[in-house]
C-alpha cells in the first residue's frame, strides 16, 4: 500500500493494553479501522491542538515524520507540568534521519533532559486498507518510550524485541542490550 493508511497490528494493540492497563488516554493519528484502544481519538487535525490525558499512543503517519515527532515532542515536553506523562511511539527504523535524531536526543524539561528508552522491533504486520492484518512490513519498526516506567515498557514489549536500548539517567549513556 502506498499511503499513510496502515494501522497498528494486534500484536502491538495487545501489548499496549497490558502496559496502559488498558486503554490510552489519546491516539492523535487513528483512523476508521484502528484497533488501538483509546479513550479518544483524532482521524484529523492532530498537529493542531492540545494533546489530552496522560497516555498517549504515537503511529505518525510515515510520510511526515519530522514534522508529527516534533509536535510530539513539543506536546509532551509542555503539557508535562510535573505531571506522570507517558509517549509511546512506533516509527519505521530510520536512524540516519532528522527526526530520529531529535527523538533520541530527548526532551528538555525544566529539571534536565528526557530519554526514551527504545525497542527495535522484528519485521510488525500492520492492517491494511481493507481492515486485514498483512504481510510483515518491508521494514523494521522501533519503540520509544517516554515517560517513568522504562522497566515495565521493556517487560511488557520483549516479544517484539530484537534489541532494546534502556534510556540513562541524566549525565549518563544509553545501555544496549541483545534481545
Amino acid at each position: 500500500m502506498s499511503t499513510d493508511d496502515w494501522c497498528t497490528g494486534p500484536e502491538v494493540c495487545d501489548l499496549n493494553d497490558e502496559f496502559f492497563d488498558g486503554p490510552v488516554d489519546f491516539d492523535p493519528f487513528s483512523n476508521e479501522r484502528s484497533i488501538v484502544r483509546a479513550r479518544k481519538m483524532l482521524t484529523a487535525g492532530a498537529l493542531h491542538v492540545k494533546w489530552p490525558g496522560r497516555t498517549w499512543w504515537d503511529n505518525p503517519p510515515y510520510s511526515n515524520l519530522l514534522e508529527c515527532t516534533i509536535y510530539a515532542l513539543e506536546q509532551y515536553s509542555t503539557l508535562y507540568h510535573g505531571q506522570q506523562k507517558e509517549l509511546l511511539m512506533l516509527v519505521p527504523v530510520a536512524t540516519s534521519t532528522e527526526w530520529h535524531r531529535r527523538a533520541t536526543d530527548g526532551v528538555v524539561m525544566r529539571r534536565g533532559v528526557i530519554k526514551p528508552s527504545l525497542i527495535f522491533t522484528h519485521r510488525l504486520k500492520f492492517i491494511d486498507e481493507l481492515g486485514k492484518v498483512a504481510d510483515s512490513a518491508r521494514f523494521d519498526s522501533l519503540l520509544m518510550y517516554f515517560g517513568p516506567r522504562h522497566q515495565r515498557f521493556h517487560e511488557v514489549y520483549e516479544p517484539l524485541c530484537s534489541w532494546r536500548v534502556m534510556a540513562p539517567f541524566q549525565n549518563q549513556s544509553y545501555e544496549l542490550m541483545a534481545a
